[in-house]
């Protein structure tokens, strides 16, 4: 099968790693090429791509309507005759009229309803979401009956069990700082109310990521006075990621929105004690909590309760970690991603 990927840019973030990761298994099997519509991408992101895997770049300015890319893609069509055409932008309509398998991954919760995003929607062949909250929302939104759920998938191989949990707590968040999304300023008031009860729990907590977000978080804990609980470290390569896992006891994820939640699968796999916000597709990550445990969003009360309740209640934490070390290995690894979206390519 000849197969082209289709993105926006190729910059660091979460659906980036992703479609690296599913292009370089299919390479194993499939002649695959990766189309990038907006710059040259990453440096970096593109040398983890499989050697065999063709990088093609359309240099197209943002929202330009110049014929002349339109051009430029006929004639990469016509020299590859891709099989499959697997969209990760679900606004792009540039090659619905090609004679190919069209497949539209949706990485997130869809925003705000548009005719041009629904229209392109419903040329796709199959439209994937990460989650069932993300194809729930998509169905709900769009009425689309073409919808398949598809789990993003990690390299659980790569992760080295985590030690048991010890005191003062060692916590971790795996995200951009992204306040209106990843909500970490509730992590952190958490933090400080778990500091202020009547038996005080002492928490450290190191923020893996970096954003917009960060100047407003580094303000918040300056005015907690938390400058030696929390420790922004900024972001890391993924290989670093995996290596810091296993030293921690307790990772947070108390997003206000999230389409899967991929760095929480990572947690799992790892085998570290998960604790996430109850927004639908994080619950689901967990299985509505059998694998974690679950506070409510926007609360730092709730989730300073669940962090105290993990820290006191160890032996039920760490079976729950290691029940979902095992769930995140069968269900939750680009192995068993890659072959979900063989089965969708032959299907349709």
């Amino acid at each position: 099968m000849t197969i082209i990927h289709i993105v926006t840019s190729f910059l660091p973030g979460g659906a980036e790693m992703l479609v690296c990761d599913l292009v370089n298994r299919q390479a194993e099997a499939h002649r695959v090429h990766l189309l990038i519509l907006h710059g040259k991408g990453d440096e970096s992101l593109l040398q983890q791509l499989d050697t065999r895997i063709c990088v093609h770049r359309l240099h197209r300015p943002p929202r330009s309507l110049s014929p002349r890319y339109m051009v430029r893609l006929h004639r990469l069509m016509r020299q590859l005759r891709p099989d499959v055409l697997h969209y990760h932008l679900h606004r792009n309509r540039l090659l619905f009229h090609y004679p190919a398998r069209h497949i539209i991954t949706v990485h997130g919760m869809p925003g705000p309803r548009s005719v041009l995003t629904h229209l392109a929607l419903k040329l796709a062949d199959r439209v994937v979401g990460i989650s069932t909250a993300v194809c729930h929302s998509l169905k709900k939104q769009y009425r689309l009956q073409h919808t398949a759920m598809i789990h993003n998938g990690i390299h659980t191989e790569l992760l080295s069990p985590a030690r048991h949990i010890h005191y003062p707590l060692k916590l971790v968040n795996v995200a951009r700082l992204d306040l209106a999304d990843k909500a970490q300023d509730i992590l952190i008031r958490a933090i400080h109310l778990l500091r202020l009860r009547e038996h005080p729990l002492h928490c450290q907590l190191d923020l893996l990521g970096d954003g917009a977000g960060r100047p407003i978080l580094e303000k918040l804990v300056q005015r907690l006075g938390l400058q030696q609980e929390v420790h922004f470290c900024g972001q890391l390569p993924r290989q670093e990621i995996y290596r810091r896992l296993s030293g921690y006891d307790i990772m947070v994820h108390p997003s206000r929105s999230e389409g899967f939640g991929l760095a929480v699968a990572e947690g799992m796999a790892a085998g570290l004690p998960v604790l996430v916000s109850d927004c639908p597709a994080l619950a689901e990550v967990i299985r509505q909590g059998e694998l974690g445990a679950l506070f409510t969003t926007d609360s730092p009360e709730s989730c300073a309760d669940a962090i105290e309740y993990m820290a006191r209640h160890p032996k039920e934490t760490r079976l729950k970690a290691a029940d979902a070390r095992e769930y995140a290995a069968d269900h939750y690894s680009v192995r068993a991603m890659a072959d979900a979206y063989e089965r969708l390519y032959l299907s349709v």
